[in-house]
C-alpha cells in the first residue's frame, strides 16, 4: 500500500509499554507503515500512522497487530491494546490515556514484569480415540458386536442408538482429558484461560501466564502429558507471548 504517512494525523495504537523500551523499537505496522511511540513521564504508546475508522478483523491486519507487540515484548514489559484502536492525534493520546491513567497502566506494568503467556493447543488422534472407548465402553462394544453382521434395514434404529452412545461418550472424554491436561499444568500458572475449541479433534485451547523463569518446569510438565498421551493426542505449543488473554486495554476517548 501506498501511503504518505507524514499526512496522515491519526494513530494506531498497538500497546504500552516504558519508554526506554519503545525507544528502541524499529518495526512497521499495519499497512507497512513506520511504528513510533508517543511518551509522557516514563509511559509510552506503541503507534504507527493511522486514518481514523474502523479496522476489519483480518488475518493481515491481526497479524500485524501482533507482530508489533511481540517484537515490542522483546524490549519490555508491554500491555496490549484491543485490536483497532486509533486516536485522532498523540496529544489525545497524551492526554487521556498516558497522563489520565498513568497509576493503573504503571500497576499494571508492575504486574506484567517477568511475566508471559504460553498457548498450549491438544489435538485428538480421533481414530485411536474412537478405538479407545470402543474398547474400555462395554455398553458400546456390546452393541456394536450386536450389530455386526445384521442387515442395516432391520437394525436401523439400533444404528442410531449406538451412534448416539459414541457421540456421548466422546464428548465426555473430551471433557476427562482436558480437565486431565490442565490439572497437570495449571501449578506452573499465575493465571489460566481456556479458551472456546472448535472443530471434532481439538480438547484444549488454552493460555497460561506464568513467570518466566519458569518455563522450563511447564516444557517439563508439557513433555510428560505428551508422554503420557503418546498417540493419542498432539500438542501444539507456543510462546513466550505478550500477555493478549490477560491484558487487553480498553481505551475511550470520551
Amino acid at each position: 500500500m501506498s501511503t504518505d504517512s507524514t499526512t496522515i494525523v491519526g494513530r494506531y495504537i498497538y500497546c504500552v509499554t516504558r519508554s526506554d523500551a519503545a525507544a528502541g523499537l524499529v518495526a512497521t505496522g499495519i499497512d507497512d507503515l513506520p511504528v513510533s511511540y508517543v511518551a509522557v513521564n516514563g509511559l509510552a504508546a506503541v503507534v504507527s500512522p493511522s486514518e481514523v475508522k474502523r479496522y476489519r478483523l483480518n488475518r493481515q491486519y491481526t497479524v500485524a497487530h501482533e507482530t508489533v507487540i511481540e517484537k515490542t515484548m522483546v524490549l519490555g514489559t508491554v500491555l496490549p491494546v484491543r485490536f483497532g484502536t486509533v486516536a485522532e492525534n498523540e496529544n489525545l493520546i497524551r492526554r487521556k490515556l498516558l497522563t489520565q491513567r498513568a497509576a493503573d497502566l504503571t500497576q499494571n506494568l508492575q504486574e506484567m514484569d517477568g511475566k508471559v503467556e504460553m498457548g498450549v493447543k491438544v489435538l485428538w488422534n480421533t481414530e485411536r480415540i474412537y478405538a479407545d472407548i470402543l474398547e474400555r465402553d462395554s455398553a458400546i462394544h456390546n452393541l456394536r458386536d450386536r450389530l455386526a453382521g445384521l442387515p442395516p434395514e432391520e437394525t436401523h434404529y439400533d444404528r442410531i442408538q449406538l451412534g448416539k452412545m459414541v457421540e456421548d461418550a466422546l464428548a465426555a472424554r473430551k471433557v476427562d482429558d482436558a480437565d486431565w491436561i490442565m490439572e497437570r499444568l495449571a501449578p506452573y500458572a499465575l493465571d489460566v484461560r481456556r479458551n472456546d475449541v472448535y472443530g471434532d479433534t481439538m480438547v484444549l485451547n488454552a493460555s497460561l501466564l506464568i513467570e518466566a523463569a519458569r518455563e522450563a518446569e511447564l516444557d517439563a510438565a508439557l513433555q510428560s502429558v505428551d508422554q503420557a498421551l503418546t498417540g493419542f493426542v498432539t500438542i501444539k505449543y507456543v510462546g513466550p507471548l505478550p500477555p493478549f488473554n490477560f491484558v487487553n486495554l480498553v481505551i475511550s476517548w470520551l
